[in-house]
């Protein structure tokens, strides 16, 4: 058998990160076992997915004594969710916030999470994110990310906690955490391996799984986990377990609109193409207990936080028809309605003010590079180029400048003051896309403090199966304050590294 393993130097090719390996063999696999399992190969510990839970898992789950660990991607490249992500990660007590003084407590940074759950998120693993973010940022370093020094103040964070990485999240912290994985620690990570389902012994307790090498994703499909069923069937063995950190399923139609019609063909997602809810059907299959499956979190091109500062019309007939101001999801989910009903995508006005005064001015920059934010010498030449009624833009935008000079927004009611909304008068004014997507999702496989999944027979930990990451579920709500999935990611594979390992240590007694 002949395998070619993760290079040295680890490189992104557009959004993504491009790498080959190849894997051979061929034996029939099975989703369960009565008698004792057999295997093509067996591993200490198997981790699904190559993004920042799963490394993090991995390079975990390595430090603490698990010598054969594998990481396994159904995708050509590496990275999902993690490679193409911002790079805002909230964090208190970290090396970095401690050098500025920021004065912060996990308490802090668990209540402004919190906040913005509705009351659904599950306390304790919300708090256990927050305890660990700092040290998370910490391992990140420690295994060669890069951050700027300073951290800043985003909005719904009471203290500057978010760090950000010096470029991209992908080119400043994935690819140094598959180079450490690699380089220092002697893992291994297998692309176009695609996970089916979990083996279990008489015990109840995960001991494997069955995979598909060399898989060829299906880009486009809409149900690519039923209608792709190429590969070489493989089962490997898991002595001390499985980590699932596999993301979320933003791109799995007929599973999220199942979970919440809204959620359709017309919903637009930026999310890593392979998100789709495969893994989390697998987890199900055998018994684990599943949350928050119908909610969302709904973004837009420009942060909320920057959209409210400006006026929102329908490009069809140039007037105003919304309150820039709602709280995210229910901004989104009228707008999505709106949408639905006139056939339009929204579009954001701005001027330079608004612009200057943006919470995240990187943000900002990388709108204006891609054309996303389109800034135009003159309310004239916007109208002109974005194929406007000037006059009825006129209009509309002179009634909204009276009623934020006034201070009472007559039309829609937003609280002027809490957008910091302010007259659009001096140009350059710009115009952006204002189009609804699902960036995230909170549903998934319930964990516990320890990030072992949970049976929704009993409520009690499946032995031998953890899950970090978008792929699990409780640790948010309602909706997803900004900056902190990557923080959940980290924080909870680095948990589940260490639970395998004393697993290990504890089956080895």
């Amino acid at each position: 058998m002949t395998k070619r393993y993760l290079s040295r130097r680890a490189f992104l090719a557009g959004s993504a990160v491009s790498m080959t390996l190849a894997h051979m063999g061929s034996v029939a696999h099975a989703s369960s076992a009565k008698k004792e399992p057999q295997w093509d190969e067996v591993f200490d510990v198997i981790v699904i997915g190559s993004g920042l839970a799963g490394m993090c898992a991995a390079l975990s789950a390595r430090k603490n004594g698990c010598k054969n660990v594998v990481v396994i991607e159904k995708m050509s490249y590496l990275g999902g969710n993690s490679a193409i992500a911002t790079g805002d990660f909230g964090a208190v007590g970290s090396m970095l916030t401690k050098k500025q003084g920021v004065k912060d407590s996990p308490e802090a940074f668990a209540a402004d999470i919190s906040a913005a759950c509705g009351g659904l998120n599950h306390q304790d693993l919300t708090l256990t994110v927050a305890r660990n973010s700092g040290r998370a940022i910490d391992f990140l370093i420690e295994n060669g990310a890069k951050f700027n020094e300073k951290t800043i103040l985003l909005g719904g964070h009471s203290a500057p906690r978010v760090h950000q990485g010096v470029e991209s999240f992908g080119t400043s912290v994935m690819i140094p955490l598959w180079e450490s994985f690699g380089k220092k620690y002697g893992g291994e990570i297998r692309t176009r391996v695609k996970f089916d389902n979990f083996v279990m012994n008489e015990k109840g307790e995960v001991c494997g799984i069955t995979v598909r090498e060399r898989y060829d994703f299906i880009t486009g499909s809409k149900n690519e986990d039923k209608e792709n069923t190429g590969g070489v069937p493989r089962r490997y063995g898991a002595r001390y377990g499985v980590i699932l950190a596999t993301g979320g399923y933003s791109r799995d139609l007929p599973f999220r609109s199942a979970e919440a019609p809204l959620q359709g063909e017309e919903m637009a997602t930026r999310c890593h193409v392979g998100n789709t809810a495969g893994a989390l059907r697998a987890a199900l299959a055998i018994g684990a207990r599943s949350v928050h499956t119908t909610l969302g979190r709904y973004g837009f091109y420009i942060a909320s936080e920057d959209l409210k500062m400006g006026m929102v019309i329908d490009p069809k007939t140039s007037r105003r028809f919304i309150n820039e101001g709602m709280p995210r999801t229910d901004l989104a989910v009228n707008m999505l309605l709106y949408m639905q009903k006139h056939r339009c995508i929204p579009l954001g006005i701005y001027d330079k003010t608004a612009m200057d005064s943006f919470f995240d001015l990187k943000r900002r920059e990388r709108l204006l590079f891609s054309g996303a934010l389109r800034p135009y010498d003159s309310l004239e030449e916007l109208a002109q180029k974005e194929g406007l009624d000037l006059a009825v833009l006129k209009e509309s935008l002179d009634r909204y400048n009276r009623d934020i000079e006034a201070g009472v927004d007559k039309e829609f009611g937003k609280n002027i003051a809490d957008a910091k909304a302010v007259p659009l008068t001096k140009p350059p004014f710009a115009a952006c896309t204002i189009e609804p997507d699902l960036s995230y999702t909170q549903g998934g496989v319930l964990i516990n403090t320890k990030g072992e999944a949970l049976s929704a027979l009993d409520d009690e930990p499946i032995p031998g199966l953890y899950v970090a990451g978008e792929a699990s579920a409780g640790v948010f709500g309602v909706t997803r304050l900004t900056a902190c999935s990557l923080p959940d990611c980290a924080s909870f594979g680095i948990i589940t590294g260490e639970q395998v390992a004393e697993r290990a240590r504890t089956m080895k007694a």
